[in-house]
């Protein structure tokens, strides 16, 4: 994940990065610090899928956070947007570039941490993956994988109501599930932390009633990818 701030307080940039790095720890998370509008925007126009969230200060110099979102918008209208600001009055214009959220300054890390966890849902919900069922192509939502398992060459997907096969390692689809809601249980397999039911030191339930085993000492491991996802997912 990576992450881009734009404020053109050094002191704010620096103290709200490391609140980040604090919330994300062990996950893989990029944040990139940047003074004004105009040097965030000379990195962003040359890869604008690059980052997944940005905070914007609305009251910067010469290029307001505002106009910075514009043309942010201009090249990508799903990136999620946050505005940092000391004056909430300014928060309505915010709404024109399809603000996710307002924080006013100095950030609570309570307000922070709720809208952290809002903006990790909000990725979840919509990321997605294409795959080749047959002669179709779909695209299923991350969120409905239920689990993942190694079948010789091939992956078999489950949701919670459907199976497909595909060609492709669990290795390679380790790593473009790499800091999402996916966890490695077993060699073989890759789970959904949100769809577990239950599980014991040897075998996990899930909610569509696939058994998938534990491998030995990594009961602990488990636990704590599970309290690392109540916390980014607030669920």
């Amino acid at each position: 994940m990576k992450i881009a701030i734009c404020d053109d307080e050094k002191i704010f940039r620096e103290q709200l990065k490391n609140y980040l790095y604090q919330y994300y720890k062990s996950l893989d998370v990029v944040i990139e610090g940047f003074s004004s509008g105009e040097s965030f925007l000379t990195v962003y126009q040359s890869n604008p899928q690059a980052y997944e969230l940005i905070f914007m200060d609305i009251e910067m110099e010469t290029l307001d956070g505002i106009k910075t979102a514009k043309k942010i918008r201009d090249f990508n209208r799903e990136v999620i947007l946050i505005f940092l600001t000391s004056h909430l009055e300014y928060a309505m214009d915010g709404y024109e570039v399809d603000a996710f959220r307002f924080l006013a300054k100095p950030v609570s890390q309570i307000k922070l941490k709720v809208a952290l966890q809002d903006v990790q849902n909000e990725i979840n919900r919509n990321k997605k993956m294409l795959i080749k069922d047959f002669d179709k192509e779909i695209l299923i939502k991350y969120r409905d994988i239920v689990t993942i398992e190694a079948q010789n060459v091939n992956i078999s997907i489950h949701t919670m109501n459907d199976f497909y096969l595909i060609r492709k390692t669990l290795a390679k689809m380790e790593e473009e599930v790499k800091g999402t809601m996916f966890y490695k249980p077993h060699r073989s397999y890759l789970i959904n932390l949100g769809y577990i039911m239950h599980y014991t030191n040897k075998l996990i339930t899930m909610e569509n009633g696939d058994l998938i085993p534990l491998s030995r000492n990594k009961l602990k491991e488990l636990k704590d990818a599970l309290i690392f996802y109540v916390k980014i997912c607030g669920k």
